[in-house]
């Protein structure tokens, strides 16, 4: 086992909380205000009144996915019973209380409530596609890190659909995927997304391929911070995440690029956060950052469980 890997994947999961905490008392904020006053740190209160270092839903349903994961291995219908246990009974989250959830998950939690079938949990509509399946992925390819690719594009066509069971939120997840895979084998962020490009090509549709041109052709790299948009639609995150880390060259200054993007700033902190975390590892996720955060302890545990969990695949292999 490759220390350096280990701190690759505690990294990605760091990576995501400190981003989500760092964008919190943010969200919602145009690029232009941040602008004049830029977040530079971690900060409390702000937009939703929380103390510093509060992570929000992004965090918690990625908590819920990585407990999941230590305690039944591979086994959606269980994320979905740990997300219902996290809005109903309090499970993972930062102070006690929900205070930022999307409509989309939090319909799709409520369907599942009602004992709908697994295939009516997650919204099917194209107006229904929000990023709160892309925030809470990270895990899923963690864990699959040695998985063929075909599995791994299933995988998280099946994760997504929990709760965004659209097409385009399904591939942006299994892009998203490949290239964190691709990063844990020592490619480069540019190299891991023309690969994940390439390995997912059979399963985008004609109608999406103009839609996520940018993104599979690598374009996106090339825009100019006034051509990147950091709303909550599941590809903007994505564009604004990989653009993040491509066009930054540290974790702190990729998660603070994505903050000071404005609107969004949770999600997209936390999702360049996870990319940025896998690329550089868990040392440069600053400790600073790291020790404020609501249940520091408990994080602790839970990511060194999953990073054992992941590593013990290799052993039983």
């Amino acid at each position: 086992m490759s220390l350096y890997l280990r701190e690759r994947v505690t990294g990605g999961l760091w990576g995501v909380i400190v981003g989500d905490a760092l964008g919190v008392p943010a969200e919602f904020k145009a690029r232009q205000v941040l602008k004049s006053a830029p977040v530079k740190g971690m900060t409390g209160y702000g937009t939703h009144m929380q103390p510093l270092g509060t992570w929000s839903d992004d965090s918690s349903m990625m908590l819920c996915t990585m407990e999941s994961f230590v305690e039944c291995g591979y086994k959606p219908e269980d994320m979905m019973e740990r997300f219902h246990r996290w809005l109903t009974d309090g499970l993972w989250r930062a102070r006690g209380k929900v205070f930022d959830i999307g409509f989309t998950c939090q319909d799709a939690i409520l369907r599942y409530e009602q004992g709908l079938p697994a295939e009516q949990w997650g919204a099917k509509g194209e107006k229904q596609n929000g990023n709160g399946s892309l925030m809470r992925l990270l895990p899923l390819p963690l864990y699959g890190k040695d998985w063929e690719s075909k599995r791994l594009i299933e995988s998280s066509f099946e994760v997504s659909a929990l709760t965004h069971a659209h097409i385009r939120a399904k591939l942006c997840c299994a892009i998203y995927s490949l290239v964190v895979q691709q990063l844990l084998q020592g490619l480069s962020l540019k190299d891991a997304l023309k690969r994940a490009a390439c390995e997912v090509d059979e399963y985008v549709p004609a109608e999406e391929r103009d839609i996520l041109k940018d993104v599979l052709s690598g374009k996106v790299f090339e825009r100019s911070e006034d051509e990147v948009s950091s709303s909550g639609y599941v590809l903007h995150c994505l564009e604004a995440s990989l653009w993040c880390c491509y066009n930054y060259k540290s974790f702190a200054q990729a998660v603070l690029g994505a903050v000071n993007l404005g609107y969004d700033t949770d999600t997209t902190a936390a999702v360049t956060g996870s990319l940025a975390g896998v690329m550089y590892g868990s040392p440069a996720v600053l400790d600073e950052w790291v020790l404020v955060l609501a249940r520091c302890d408990d994080l602790a545990r839970l990511i060194e469980a999953f990073a054992d969990c992941v590593f013990a695949q290799e052993e039983v292999g």
